[in-house]
């Protein structure tokens, strides 16, 4: 229960005075890359990782519904199933269908 409230807590550090916080998503199907990128990451904030593209898309899509918008998305290109590129397709449609600011 301890270790499962560790990883709940949003990690926040302080850079300029300013408190920085992001939201990123990793979609990544390679277990060892995504632990490596998920502890290079965590100092900066929360991580969210999707082990395959249709997770992937299904979490940002959540993340709409909850207004609750990733800030950086890491993609892995070469996936089974539904490859990066697919990836970033449905998600430039997902932002177009509601009229999210791109980036």
């Amino acid at each position: 229960m301890f270790l499962k409230k560790i990883y709940s807590i949003i990690i926040i550090i302080k850079y300029k005075n300013e408190v920085i916080n992001i939201k990123f998503l990793l979609i990544e199907d390679n277990y060892v890359n995504a632990k490596l990128m998920q502890k290079m990451l965590a100092p900066y904030g929360e991580v969210d990782t999707a082990t395959n593209g249709l997770e992937g898309i299904t979490m940002y899509n959540e993340s709409i519904n909850k207004l609750s918008l990733y800030e950086i998305i890491f993609l892995d290109i070469m996936m089974p199933n539904i490859n990066g590129f697919q990836v970033l397709k449905e998600i430039r449609e997902l932002e177009e269908r509601y009229e999210l600011e791109k980036y």
